[in-house]
């Protein structure tokens, strides 16, 4: 144990970082424990009797302790946090500074600020805390260090509450943001006077932003759009830009990694700089005698690896690429080199002492994976000695590049499934082209053209579109690969113990050569792996009960039907006709993944309006779907469009719903609505409403029908009693009439609806109509999504939030 001292004690501060999470000591207590056990420690040193024990301990309450102050903070009564009030966005005037370099992005700015008061008229308050305003618009003439005023609703972070989902509202706390705002352009903000947050970061961001515009000057043309946001990534970290089909060609080919500013960038700045040094030292017979060439040009790295960090503008990401790569040179310098697994836990360590909620950020997770994969892995790749001749030599410089993306893939394959939901089959190949090309040869080109900038414009330019070559080419590998057929495969998101056992597999592997002990266990762990396999298998395709889970998709509908035996159906997809938000990629799916869904036996589409079927053209996309339901009616837009293609595209079964009956596994699935298409000319009136029953339970999914609607089901004489309504029309004053109501008889009204919606849906006299009647009334935009499961006697209800 004590041949690795880091490791034990960084294992022991991560359990206590997790353990944080149960909410189950106190802080006083752990405080408590940590004084007896540092005392331990040290009566154990001085008895010379092993102290690990109580060294562990110690770090594992102090993780526990540090998790705790950093998750939980205590607020100030002047905090913006304490301006929000209920759940409707509040209109504020604002004054502060901004505290970090703007993030523009194609069609959006994001404004990151520092509050200082807040004005109701001719008076103001003094306030604390931070902002993040975005701007409708990716041209804004603020800059980091102004002090400005704007006019803003606020609310206060929060997520859509859906399993799978992004933890949107975990990211922005971890950096301090408790409350964002948005406004429609620049009018809105005025700058004052003022506001500069210190000269050097100031300059700093002046660099940075005649950079910027060094890369948007140069790049200006339509052709060079497409490196343009890539080379601003790449230099000052601002990868807001990228084009859309650009990124989604990256991440298909497992090279989107490459984007972001990581340890790979910092360490093959480190690498760039410590061997042209190691070339021009060794020069010197007088230096190369004196000192330690090796070292000597390690150490001269360091401030290249800050320079660079500084052109990122220092981003949390950034700054612990930078940690862990001094980190690597301090052990080489210090001739520690060769143990790598103990240097690279006293990186871990220390970024965690710093935030311990980096154990949960994805990049901190792929960085450490991918890293400690090619330190183990990697070497035990190699099968011959080293050749002799050039060609010999090229040969194995390209298996070792291979070696290494291999390493790095299966490093980082589950955590990427995880977040991702994604795997990339021919990442390992992409990645040894992309890698070396962008990494070797246009950072450091950029890097350099950054560095003589304000020596000479024109030679920066001139090593600008150098660098503009090899990511164009990369850029061409990178959608040459993503085109060809099975490029990458969607995953379901693996749980913890499957990760676990995946990564057990991989060392079983990689030791089945030596060791007779890791053979067997590669049987152990793949018979485990088959098991896991085959529960969900029966888990997913055996069930006995009907569930229904409403979700929270903001001001649209969106309801999962999951069939005893394994028949899906998803009604509705939601959608923002104001917004490029794909919520079928960022809601639906992550939550199909989440809980291994990969097949959609009916995708029901319950009218053409933008809330209810543009998350639909991901699900059809990219799931296995069988038919697709409609009331037939069409809308004009591309995203109707494109929906339609996709289905024709896939050969999709389609079928326009009548008044008939569907047995599904034993569940009747009754359509109610449209009765007589063409009677009615309203969208929303022709909906397709569907009683879905099982048993003696019933459920009733009205889309957007209104009064009419609700009438002529009512007149039908159709039975329309549910124990679950999907309330009609988000809960509208123009739906949910008594009649209706009062026909349906619900125990559970279940209304979709966006938080602060600009709708006030639902109106008040119609939640109060409902709870006359004694029906209890459910909001996603409170609850979260909202999950039913019945074995058609009894109900139980499930919330997320």
């Amino acid at each position: 144990m004590n041949a690795r001292p880091v490791i034990p004690v960084l294992f022991s501060f991560i359990a206590g970082i997790l353990f944080a999470s149960c909410n189950i000591i106190d802080e006083w207590t752990a405080f408590s424990i940590l004084t007896a056990s540092l005392l331990l420690a040290i009566l154990s040193l001085i008895k010379r009797v092993n102290p690990y024990p109580a060294i562990c301990l110690s770090f594992f309450l102090a993780g526990l302790l540090l998790t705790v102050q950093e998750t939980n903070p205590s607020f100030p009564p002047d905090h913006i946090k304490n301006i929000v009030r209920g759940s409707k966005k509040e209109k504020v005037n604002i004054q502060g500074v901004v505290y970090r370099s703007p993030e523009k992005f194609i069609d959006k700015t994001r404004l990151y600020v520092e509050v200082e008061r807040v004005f109701n008229g001719d008076n103001s308050i003094p306030v604390s805390g931070r902002i993040l305003l975005t701007i409708k618009s990716p041209d804004t003439a603020v800059k980091y260090g102004d002090r400005i005023r704007f006019i803003s609703k606020i609310h206060a972070v929060r997520n859509f509450g859906n399993p799978g989902e992004f933890d949107h509202k975990w990211h922005l706390e971890r950096e301090g943001i408790y409350v964002t705002g948005f406004v429609e352009n620049e009018n809105w903000i005025v700058r004052l006077e003022g506001g500069s947050r210190g000269w050097i970061w100031t300059a700093v961001e002046d660099f940075r932003n005649n950079l910027a515009k060094l890369i948007d000057n140069t790049f200006d043309n339509t052709d060079g759009k497409k490196v343009q946001g890539i080379m601003k990534a790449l230099l000052i970290g601002e990868g807001g830009e990228i084009e859309r089909d650009v990124r989604e060609a990256f991440a298909m080919t497992g090279t989107s990694h490459i984007l972001a500013i990581s340890g790979l960038h910092i360490g093959i700045v480190a690498f760039v700089v410590y061997s042209i040094c190691c070339m021009i030292l060794l020069q010197s017979e007088k230096l190369a005698l004196a000192f330690n060439i090796k070292k000597l040009s390690a150490a001269a790295s360091i401030p290249f690896i800050l320079f660079y960090g500084l052109m990122a503008g220092f981003p949390v990401s950034t700054q612990r690429a930078v940690i862990m790569i001094i980190v690597f040179i301090a052990a080489l310098v210090s001739d520690r080199e060769r143990d790598m697994f103990n240097t690279l836990a006293l990186a871990a360590f220390i970024i965690l002492i710093i935030s311990p909620s980096a154990l949960y950020n994805i990049s901190f997770q792929l960085s450490f994976a991918s890293v400690f994969a090619i330190i183990y892995l990697a070497p035990k790749f190699k099968l011959t000695e080293p050749a002799a001749s050039f060609a010999g030599h090229m040969r194995d410089r390209v298996l070792t590049g291979l070696f290494v993306s291999i390493a790095a893939t299966l490093g980082t394959a589950p955590i990427a499934a995880y977040h991702f939901h994604r795997v990339s089959i021919i990442g390992v190949f992409a990645n040894l082209i992309v890698v070396p090309v962008i990494g070797f040869i246009a950072v450091p080109l950029e890097l350099l053209a950054g560095l003589i900038y304000s020596f000479s414009e024109s030679a920066s330019v001139i090593i600008m579109q150098t660098a503009a070559v090899f990511i164009k080419f990369s850029v061409w590998i990178v959608e040459l690969f993503s085109r060809l057929p099975y490029s990458f495969l969607w995953v379901a998101a693996p749980t913890i113990f499957e990760a676990v056992i995946f990564y057990l597999l991989v060392i079983s592997l990689a030791e089945s050569m030596k060791r007779a002990a890791a053979r067997y266990a590669l049987i152990v762990f793949s018979f485990v792996f088959l098991l896991d396999h085959a529960y969900w298998y029966s888990h997913l395709n055996y069930n006995k009960d009907l569930k229904v889970t409403f979700l929270s998709i903001g001001q649209g509908d969106s309801s999962l039907v999951e069939f005893p035996q394994g028949k899906r159906m998803l009604i509705d997809g939601g959608g923002f006709h104001d917004s490029d938000f794909d919520t079928g990629e960022r809601i639906i799916a992550p939550f199909l993944w989440k809980n291994k869904i990969k097949n959609i036996d009916y995708l029901v589409m319950s009218h053409p309006q933008s809330d209810h079927f543009k998350g639909l053209r991901f699900i059809a996309k990219n799931f296995n779907v069988k038919e697709f339901w409609w009331n037939g009616d069409n809308a004009e837009g591309n995203e109707y469009s494109e929906l339609m293609q996709i289905l024709e595209d896939k050969m999709v079964k389609k079928r326009v719903v009548s008044a008939d009956i569907v047995n599904i596994n034993g569940a009747k699935v009754e359509s109610l609505n449209p009765l007589k298409f063409g009677e009615m000319h309203d969208k929303n009136n022709i909906s397709v409403v569907m009683r879905i029953s099982y048993g003696d339970v019933s459920f009733l999914f009205t889309g957007d029908i209104e009064k009419a609607g609700e009438e002529a089901i009512v007149k039908s004489g159709r039975d329309i009693k549910a124990d679950v309504l999907k309330v009609p029309h988000h809960g509208s004053r123009t739906s949910s009439t008594l009649d209706f109501i009062s026909a349906v008889s619900p125990g559970i009204a279940v209304m979709s609806v966006g938080y602060g919606n600009p709708f006030n849906f639902p109106h008040r006299e119609v939640v109060e109509r409902y709870r006359r009647l004694n029906t209890k009334v459910m909001r996603t935009d409170i609850f979260g999504a909202i999950t039913i499961r019945t074995d058609g006697r009894i109900m139980d209800t499930f919330t997320f939030l």
